[in-house]
């Protein structure tokens, strides 16, 4: 059984158990589905609307599908933003990656988005279903990293952490300027907090 295929029985479970479809897709091969169902498409080109990358999905459910499991979506969306960081920098080491992690978490947190010491208080996580205004941009993270790095970072680093710190703000930069259209910016629909995404 493929991706596709696999997904599709997903949903088709989930729109069985009464959940709201929305379709995040490009080349439309759910369009026939999700419209016989009543869904949405949602074309993520800024032509109809922006997806904000630095706002998590509801993705993680509990078993019975109905409560939105906070804790691992935001490890979840976390670790798809690193994804996207390394496509622009496959060289990225994961070592790295898991320093860069920490930092957004900081991020987070300073933005009120997370509790502090959030991974024990996770009934404390209400990261889902907020309004769009509430998400920090990349451009935002950006700033946090830069704020971070200046504050004595580089004092107290290795010259190749510094190395890869650096690669990783010039990465973030791309993402704000080159590729700002895609990166940066807030999410210009409303996303449901029943929904889940494919």
């Amino acid at each position: 059984m493929g991706k596709s295929t696999l997904l599709k029985l997903i949903e088709e479970l989930l729109y069985g158990k009464r959940m709201i479809i929305r379709g995040v897709e490009k080349n439309r091969d759910w369009f026939k589905l999700l419209q016989s169902q009543n869904g949405k498409i949602d074309d993520l080109s800024r032509k109809e609307g922006m997806l904000n990358p630095m706002e998590p999905l509801a993705t993680i459910t509990d078993s019975s599908g109905k409560v939105i499991d906070d804790l691992n979506i935001y490890l979840q969306h976390r670790a798809t933003f690193f994804n996207k960081v390394r496509f622009l920098n496959p060289a990225m080491r994961s070592v790295d990656i898991l320093d860069f992690g920490k930092i957004m978490d900081d991020f987070y947190i300073f933005y009120g988005l997370l509790p502090e010491n959030y991974t024990q208080n996770q009934k404390d996580i209400h990261i889902i279903g907020l309004d769009p205004s509430r998400y920090p941009t990349v451009g935002e993270f950006k700033q946090f990293v830069d704020q971070f790095v200046e504050s004595g970072y580089k004092d107290r680093v290795t010259d190749v952490k510094m190395v890869e710190m650096e690669n990783f703000q010039t990465v973030i930069t791309s993402m704000c300027e080159q590729y700002g259209s895609i990166f940066n910016g807030r999410s210009t629909f409303l996303l449901m907090k029943k929904t889940s995404f494919f």
